[in-house]
């Protein structure tokens, strides 16, 4: 049963739904976000790394018409954009893709902001470009679990998120779940994950390493900014 629109606050509702969906099983908690929300009031987005095929096919089964969004930094390996076509044609997903603006990412791009301010960069590149939709959606799912960072692992299944409300249905998921899932189903992970990759963002910004320590190798940077918080006191400064 769909809760009403001015029944509570968007702060009660994380912490009601929290509550509700934790003693959920995996599948449960897709289904039953269903009960809550239309497809059309959902934002799903997935960077199709190293294990983002496993909620890509639950969703895939329990609600085939969700459009999965991909922001297209213009950074990603080649091996990244051939995997996102592979799963998507394999799961018959409709994939929508997100890119900066043609400014934004030539000023990136001549300027090697990954290397001076890759803050900066995630910003103009990824959170900049979701935040031209992410009003239109009212609950925003994503894969993000507790075991992969010391960030993470103070998640809730639900969280606040400026005008949204944040969705972790995986977060108490461990990567062994993960693998034996997708093992299961046969589904190919990412061809990079086979080649040590535990995490896999953009070109410049991602090493070989265990989990996401290669991501911003030798940078304490962990978190591309999409996620609560993170960077949104710097992101109020940054401009092209």
């Amino acid at each position: 049963m769909k809760l009403p629109p001015d029944y509570l606050d968007k702060n009660s509702q994380s912490r009601i739904l929290s509550d509700k969906f934790s003693s959920y099983s995996i599948v449960n908690r897709i289904e039953r976000l269903y009960q809550y929300y239309d497809a059309n009031e959902i934002l799903v987005t997935s960077s199709f790394g190293a294990n983002a095929a496993y909620l890509l096919h639950l969703i895939s089964r329990i609600k085939p018409e969700q459009k999965i969004h991909f922001i297209d930094t213009g950074f990603h390996f080649k091996e990244t954009i051939q995997y996102k076509e592979k799963i998507k044609k394999l799961l018959n997903v409709e994939l929508v893709e997100l890119r900066a603006n043609e400014a934004d990412y030539q000023y990136s791009a001549k300027n090697k902001l990954w290397e001076s301010d890759p803050d900066k960069c995630c910003h103009l590149n990824k959170t900049k470009p979701l935040s031209r939709i992410k009003n239109d959606f009212k609950v925003w799912v994503s894969g993000l679990r507790k075991d992969q960072t010391s960030f993470r692992a103070s998640l809730n299944l639900f969280e606040d998120n400026e005008q949204i409300i944040k969705y972790y249905p995986l977060y108490d998921l461990d990567y062994k779940q993960i693998k034996k899932y997708l093992n299961y189903f046969k589904i190919p992970t990412h061809p990079m994950a086979e080649k040590g990759y535990g995490s896999i963002g953009c070109t410049h910004c991602t090493v070989k390493g265990s989990g996401r320590d290669g991501r911003w190798n030798g940078n304490s940077k962990t978190e591309c900014g999409l996620h609560p918080d993170y960077l949104q006191q710097k992101s109020d400064n940054f401009t092209v």
